[in-house]
């Protein structure tokens, strides 16, 4: 299922959509975090509250800020306000970003407004955010609003420090105009920040400049006396950045042109897979064929693989081989969701039609991890790749895709050991039920119950009980609760409450130690641990007075050989009588 871009969408339409029993079941986990995000940018306050009950999640503090985050970046001041009143801890939380930027980046004032009077705390960064977004303006309001005292716009920086002011210059330089620029250098006492430490950044930051005055911002600040850093040795330069800006060719070789050093992070000069940009690396002996090759095939820029291979004569055996093995994961700092890269069809199938062997086993396989079915459906048809390898449904079962699951299935794809812990992890109701009608073998240890309980994932701890997965041990730090209390990330009590409703065994007093113990479980957590292990507590104490009432081992040992010493004295005295008659 594809969700579409954020728009605002009838309430009537959406809740008839949403609002039904099982709406979300087609959607993973990864979806239905996505739709929580697009409701949130749509504005429409209906719309996410309907949403909000849909996904059948918990929200932990990451979650709620980047939705947060999401609404204040749109401007919508009623989806702002909506999560404040859901959770008014936000304000206290620091995971996740902040939403005063994002509402400063984008330059809403409003938002702003409503997030300082609700107890999110001023901090110059907001300041930097409203300057690289280009809004000048907004940053001045937010001075005004600094809380150890207004700074007008006529005041000087230097009381913010230097670190504050180039924060503020860097951002400007990206974002602002050149007037903007030169006035802010003037208010922040420019020759004491304009130190060659800094240098590099600034420039580099106005050629990735989205406005239309970059070059004269990078030939303003050539112009400026830069004194020396008072730090020793090299500067390591930080990576370039021209990813984000128009034509990163003309503005790398612009930069080279004027002497200026363009070591650091080469792939963000090769993101949109502008030849230009590569060549002027490669030039400029910034990179080696081998690195653009590698970062080329890993994104899949077909251009730059073609003109590694055409023009830059590197064996093409060698870009294919590299073009298999290429696969990784990104996550981004803003995300909780991870993405795969590699396995570019459009790039395998060029390699193939210009001689390149590949292997198809080790192509499906990489496929299967990054959740590709077209990739995987040609390393079958045209590679000849085995579909017999039950390691490829433990791969494909991380995406949570039932049609490539079923696809694998319909080719006598084995079930694999993992795949249904990974698909409890990936968050699709109906792949796990497909999974189970089609006779995966469900985990007799709870690992799969574990896995969503990470997730916060209540529609599918629910889906797992219906669908009958066994708990696993009773007892014992492999236990289901216990495992989830013993995990750094800490599963909030929503999640552990439901677990137990479900039916989940709990050996009350190892969960209590194990609350107490852990640093990362809460207070309300270790409170309802403690509560609900009380009866429990009580029955062992019992059992133990009721022991100690007893005998000793050691008294009934006596006892009983007193008792048999009886039995015996009565036998004697009964034979004694018998022979005297």
């Amino acid at each position: 299922m594809t969700l579409h871009v954020a728009c605002p969408v009838p309430s009537r339409a959406f809740a008839a959509r949403w609002s039904a029993s099982g709406a979300t079941r087609e959607l993973t986990l990864k979806q239905r975090r996505e739709l929580l995000r697009l409701t949130a940018a749509s504005g429409v306050v209906a719309n996410f509250k309907v949403a909000l009950d849909a996904v059948g999640l918990v929200h932990g503090p990451h979650e709620r800020r980047l939705m947060l985050g999401v609404a204040a970046a749109a401007g919508h001041p009623g989806i702002v306000l909506c999560l404040l009143e859901l959770w008014p801890n936000m304000t206290s939380e620091y995971n996740g970003p902040d939403p005063i930027c994002k509402a400063a980046e984008a330059g809403h004032q409003a938002v702003c407004q409503m997030l300082l009077d609700s107890g999110f705390e001023w901090e110059p960064a907001h300041v930097a955010a409203a300057l690289k977004g280009g809004h000048p303006g907004l940053a001045d309001w937010l001075l005004q609003r600094r809380r150890e005292g207004p700074i007008s716009p006529s005041d000087s920086l230097a009381p913010l420090g230097a670190g504050s002011c180039y924060e503020f210059l860097e951002a400007a330089v990206t974002g602002c105009d050149l007037p903007a620029v030169q006035l802010l250098i003037r208010r922040c006492e420019g020759d004491d920040i304009l130190t060659v430490k800094w240098k590099h950044d600034l420039l580099w930051a106005a050629a990735d400049s989205h406005t239309a005055d970059w070059e004269a911002k990078v030939e303003f600040l050539e112009t400026l006396s830069w004194k020396p850093s008072c730090m020793g040795g090299y500067i390591l330069p930080t990576p370039t950045r021209l990813p984000t800006c128009p034509n990163p060719g003309v503005r790398l070789a612009r930069m080279l042109e004027m002497g200026h050093n363009a070591s650091g992070c080469y792939e963000s000069a090769l993101q949109k897979g502008d030849v230009a940009a590569a060549q002027l690396l490669l030039q400029n002996e910034h990179v080696d064929e081998e690195q653009i090759a590698s970062c080329a095939v890993q994104k899949g820029l077909l251009p730059i693989v073609a003109w590694v291979v055409e023009s830059l004569h590197v064996p093409i055996q060698e870009v294919a081989d590299e073009a298999v093995e290429a696969r990784s994961v990104d996550e981004s700092e803003e995300d909780s969701e991870q993405d795969v890269e590699g396995c570019h069809l459009e790039v395998l199938q060029w390699l193939r039609e210009r001689g390149a062997e590949l292997d198809g086993d080790t192509v499906a396989f990489n496929a299967a991890f990054c959740g590709r079915l077209p990739v995987l459906q040609w390393a079958a048809e045209e590679l000849g790749a085995s579909m017999e390898d039950p390691e490829l449904i433990d791969e494909a079962a991380r995406s949570g895709s039932k049609e490539l699951l079923a696809w694998l299935r319909d080719r006598g794809c084995p079930w694999g050991p993992r795949a249904f812990a990974h698909a409890a992890a990936a968050g699709c109701e109906a792949t796990l039920e497909f999974m189970v009608g089609e006779g995966c073998t469900m985990p007799d240890d709870g690992e799969p119950y574990v896995e969503a309980a990470l997730e916060n994932d209540l529609a599918t701890l629910r889906c797992l009980a219906r669908l009958g997965c066994p708990w696993g041990p009773a007892r014992g730090t492999r236990s289901v609760f216990i495992s989830c209390l013993n995990r750094p990330k800490g599963i909030p009590l929503p999640v552990l409450r439901l677990l137990v409703e479900l039916g989940c065994p709990v050996d009350w007093a190892a969960a209590m130690a194990a609350a107490e113990r852990a640093s990362h479980v809460t207070a309300d957590v270790r409170a309802w641990v403690a509560t609900e292990a009380e009866p429990e507590m009580a029955r062992r104490v019992q059992r133990r007075q009721q022991q100690k009432q007893q005998p000793e081992p050691a008294g009934r040992k006596r006892q009983q050989r007193g008792q048999q010493q009886q039995d015996r004295d009565a036998r004697a005295e009964r034979r004694q009588k018998r022979a005297g008659q």
